[in-house]
């Protein structure tokens, strides 16, 4: 999955406790925030037209941690333009129309009408006109704004979510008299 954001964290296995209910627990949890990111990172590309990605998220739940990977999958093409949108690159190779107004901009999740497009597109064609490369285009960033706008969310979340397995998966035999 091409950039993908990820969440981790180790919870320490007891054998006192219900570990396939706390894993049951975790996964629901944790696909419900991977639906948070998809519904955040598919408004990037509401207004796009032809090739645009779709969003997946996975789950893996093992014996020691619990891994939420949420990123661009489906059609190549589209899955590629998001990438270089989302890393940026050095330089362009496209001379864009006059007036042009990218759809997207740095850090924000969400995707507008647009303005504009390439009048000249890829390395050859501009340097047979003897046209440099312009410069690069800027990198959106929409992982780390994810990352930023559902981090306190979610460190909530797992809070009630561990309350909620520290009332229900301990086993009553494990259960200590001071």
């Amino acid at each position: 999955m091409r950039g993908t954001l990820t969440f981790q964290f180790k919870p320490i296995g007891d054998p006192q406790f219900d570990m396939k209910g706390i894993t049951n627990i975790l996964r629901a949890a944790v696909l419900a925030e991977g639906a948070e990111h998809r519904m955040l990172l598919e408004k990037t590309v509401r207004t796009w037209e032809g090739e645009k990605p779709e969003f997946v998220s996975e789950v893996k739940v093992g014996p020691k941690q619990v891994t939420l990977r949420t990123g661009p999958e489906g059609d190549d093409a589209g899955a590629k333009k998001w990438m270089y949108l989302e890393k940026g690159t050095s330089i362009r190779w496209a001379v864009m129309s006059k007036g042009f107004k990218a759809k997207t901009r740095r850090a924000f999740l969400k995707s507008y009408r647009g303005k504009g497009g390439a009048v000249i597109v890829g390395k050859r064609a501009m340097m047979a006109r003897n046209i440099r490369p312009r410069p690069g285009i800027p990198a959106r960033n929409w992982l780390a704004e994810v990352d930023r706008q559902r981090s306190r969310k979610f460190k909530g979340l797992m809070q009630r979510v561990f309350g909620l397995i520290a009332r229900n998966t301990i086993r009553p035999k494990t259960l200590r008299n001071p």
